[in-house]
């Protein structure tokens, strides 16, 4: 009997030190146009991220431009992404960066969508980030959590002056989706950690 309890006291602290190892051992995913050296301004095809455990980062410029007279146009970016089965986006933000914004009021938008191609299938939620005059802006995104599937985020608004550009990151933290029946054995799970210790106890006693 106690080469039993011990071996179970052994087996349950081993998982206990194990499923630490793993939480703490997610490494980030950084993504980001200059970088990789790809646009994500849309079009037909979508560029695909699977997320991995951790955190994700996302991260690239929009633009409003003219390239020659009378020409006129936006590069703004949308991207789709997958969550795996058994984890979910638990927390993210937006964050906005610009150098030389005067006015205030500038601000873009993104919606989340079911669904990898542009628009997808059924609208989730908005994130709109105003830039305004400040270097730094940022704010926690809207939809959250985003469960196990295909999505998408696109860039359905744009406000800025002519010829002005600014930088965003999306930080996107996946996290696995907690087992509901986790919870429930833990009271059992001390009773054997309490038996194991008694037992002891009294082994050494006699």
């Amino acid at each position: 009997m106690w080469h039993v309890l011990r071996s179970k006291f052994i087996a349950l602290a081993a998982a206990v030190v194990a499923s630490g190892f793993v939480a703490s051992s997610a490494q980030a995913v950084i993504f980001s146009e200059a970088t990789a050296g790809i646009d994500l301004n849309g079009g037909n095809t979508l560029t695909l991220f699977t997320l991995d455990p951790g955190f994700n980062q996302i991260a690239g410029t929009i633009s409003f431009y003219s390239p020659g007279p009378n020409q006129f146009l936006v590069d703004w970016d949308s991207f789709a992404f997958i969550v795996p089965e058994g984890y979910q986006v638990s927390s993210g933000y937006l964050l906005g960066q610009n150098s030389n914004f005067s006015n205030p009021n500038y601000t873009a938008g993104w919606q989340l969508i079911t669904g990898i191609e542009p628009f997808g299938s059924g609208l989730i939620a908005t994130t709109t980030l105003v830039f305004g005059t400040t270097t730094y802006n940022s704010i926690p995104l809207s939809g959250l959590p985003i469960l196990p599937g295909q999505y998408n985020f696109t860039q359905v608004q744009l406000s800025f002056g002519l010829n002005e550009t600014a930088s965003y990151e999306f930080g996107l933290t996946l996290t696995e989706i907690p087992d509901p029946s986790a919870a429930v054995p833990e009271p059992a799970a001390l009773s054997v950690l309490a038996i194991g210790s008694a037992l002891m106890l009294r082994r050494r006693t006699r």
